[in-house]
């Protein structure tokens, strides 16, 4: 937008310097009248840009701010959304089977009990997931009341490969927590409406009371706060089913 205003201004200089320069044509005090109203004329046009572009650059500016504004504001409504969606829910059936080689149907075989789970769409999430489950570890592990399942999620057409993927993944996994990792083939957008996901990119976290209902939920990197927030809710949890 400034260097279309530039070249106008540019021009405008320009044509004044010719007139400037070039040599005096004995001019009548009629002629010389007339010349000095074009000047006049010109720089009353140049100035008419000058304050156009200034109201064009007002313009621009409240729209930019108003941008950022409701840009923010519908990003927080949709944060909310995310948090609120789904509370209270039965998290959906979902069919998987462990690196241990046991299928598992959520949320009925995992009634019973308090669950975290770990759901990721990509490979690149892992970092996301594992700022969740160590520190989460560190707390419960003893905890034979509460147990964790990551769902590593993949398109049906991965399928074909199941085989070499879940093997890859007991390799980097302990034995003993092959029975905690559950591979999904099959419908991944289904579950994405189903959870109100928007992100494939991101890592989701779901807390499940004994019935399976979704209590709690967040997304990306853990911290402190949401860890405290998490673990707020299991102790209540824990507190609901002793009353």
């Amino acid at each position: 937008m400034n260097i279309a205003w530039n070249a106008v201004n540019l021009a405008i200089a320009g044509f004044g310097l010719y007139g400037a320069l070039i040599p005096d044509q004995g001019l009548t005090p009629f002629e010389s009248i007339q010349q000095q109203n074009s000047i006049e004329k010109i720089l009353l046009f140049n100035a008419g840009l000058t304050e156009s572009r200034r109201n064009t650059m007002k313009v621009y500016i409240i729209f930019m701010i108003t941008t950022l504004f409701l840009a923010n504001v519908l990003s927080g409504k949709d944060e909310a959304r995310m948090k609120d969606n789904n509370i209270g829910e039965v998290f959906p059936t979902l069919k998987a089977e462990t690196l241990s080689g046991i299928d598992i149907l959520y949320p009925d075989d995992v009634k019973g009990k308090t669950t975290l789970i770990l759901m990721a769409f990509k490979r690149e999430t892992q970092l996301k997931i594992d700022s969740w489950l160590k520190p989460f570890l560190e707390r419960f592990e003893k905890n034979t009341s509460i147990h964790f399942f990551e769902i590593p999620m993949l398109a049906k057409g991965w399928k074909l490969m199941s085989r070499f993927i879940d093997g890859g993944m007991r390799s980097g996994i302990p034995t003993e927590k092959h029975g905690n990792v559950s591979t999904f083939y099959g419908d991944v957008d289904k579950y994405c409406r189903l959870l109100s996901i928007t992100d494939k990119s991101d890592g989701y976290v779901f807390l499940l009371d004994g019935d399976g209902i979704i209590r709690w939920r967040s997304s990306g990197f853990a911290t402190e706060g949401k860890l405290e927030s998490l673990y707020s809710k299991i102790e209540s949890l824990k507190t609901e089913k002793n009353e």
